[in-house]
């Protein structure tokens, strides 16, 4: 599957270039913060 975007809250997106490394740098996507308040949809 093909996925448009990546979205993370704070706790879990500290810890997402520690788990995936330079993984992220060669695909060209970093996850988007989301906070509790924030709508999933307009993300």
């Amino acid at each position: 599957k093909k996925y448009a975007a990546f979205l993370a809250s704070e706790a879990v997106i500290k810890q997402i270039p520690r788990l995936l490394g330079p993984g992220l740098n060669k695909a060209g996507k970093f996850p988007t913060l989301v906070s509790h308040n924030d709508k999933l949809e307009e993300k």
